[in-house]
């Protein structure tokens, strides 16, 4: 994965001529680019606070559904506006992004293809909330040897509260059974997105932010 720094994109890269081509796009713009490791698997985010899992969810990439008429630029432009009405505060799906080219072409399809009946397809390579992901809660789901790791890498950077972002295959199996990675641990992780995916998510975000405040209290 290429990012470029302070314009928080990132972009899966197939090959070295690629891998130029975005680096010198980025390097247009801002001093400084990363290259990641790409790691395969489930993206989650567990929410750690003085010693606890207090939340958890997978991240979802943006994708859209197929009706059997519209185009996949039609069903694009009608998740984005789905995504207003449910008054996401902070995600945005950029119609014109040029990794959705990227992305169908690396699985064959372009934009004017017509997808089937709950025939589904994802968009980007990222999971982001931001760039308009899903959340799915699995708080009661996650394995306790995930929770040891988000632990682990929360008290490793002597945090309080934070957002341990991990990849694996499921989350829900033990750790010693499959590929894991830490992809980051976020200092101030942002609920807005997460809360406006529905009731569920709504009340989670609500016992959060009282455990936060009885945290600040205490102490």
């Amino acid at each position: 994965m290429l990012e470029g720094l302070f314009l928080t994109r990132l972009f899966k890269v197939h090959s070295e001529d690629e891998l130029r081509e975005r680096a010198l796009r980025i390097l247009e713009k801002v001093d400084v680019g990363i290259v990641e490791e790409h790691c395969v698997g489930n993206d989650y985010r567990v929410v750690v606070l003085n010693g606890k899992c207090i939340s958890a969810y997978q991240r979802i990439p943006l994708s859209v559904i197929g009706n059997g008429k519209d185009s996949i630029n039609e069903l694009i432009a009608i998740e984005k506006d789905a995504l207003l009405r449910c008054g996401r505060p902070n995600s945005e799906i950029d119609i014109n992004d040029d990794r959705i080219d990227t992305c169908l072409m690396w699985q064959g399809y372009n934009r004017e293809y017509v997808l089937g009946e709950a025939e589904q397809i994802f968009l980007l390579d990222n999971a982001n909330l931001s760039t308009g992901g899903k959340s799915v809660d699995c708080a009661d789901a996650v394995h306790e040897s995930f929770i040891r790791i988000a632990l682990a890498a929360n008290d490793a950077l002597n945090l309080t509260f934070s957002g341990v972002d991990i990849i694996c295959q499921d989350i829900a199996l033990a750790a010693d059974k499959q590929t894991w990675k830490v992809l980051e641990v976020n200092g101030s992780p942002g609920l807005d997105n997460y809360s406006a995916s529905g009731e569920k998510q709504i009340e989670n975000t609500k016992k959060i932010y009282r455990e936060v405040m009885k945290s600040l209290r205490d102490s």
